[in-house]
């Protein structure tokens, strides 16, 4: 998993990774980490992930190569915790519905 903080003019301030988690409860538990860690300096989320995303209501289906993420909602995972708008877009290289 990597991630970054950016300003809203798309200036990098800070950057990170960890290992990728193996199933969705260490998936989410390692979001919220990550979140929590910038608690109060980010006004949206945006995610990149595999498999095919309802960019309307921000669930994540099939989960590509992780497919526990299938259904998993981030709107419910991420928006409501952190009270910010979240966007996603699908991380997966000539996979039909990316971005949809």
């Amino acid at each position: 998993m990597k991630y970054a903080l950016m300003d809203n003019e798309g200036q990098l301030l800070e950057k990170g990774k960890r290992p990728s988690a193996d199933n969705l409860d260490d998936f989410v538990a390692a979001l919220y980490e990550i979140g929590d860690q910038y608690k109060g300096k980010f006004t949206g989320i945006a995610v990149y992930t595999p498999g095919k995303i309802d960019t309307e209501k921000m669930i994540i289906h099939y989960g590509g190569a992780l497919t526990f993420l299938d259904v998993l909602n981030l709107e419910e995972t991420l928006g409501f915790r952190y009270g910010v708008a979240v966007s996603a877009e699908n991380g997966g290289k000539g996979q039909p519905g990316a971005g949809q």
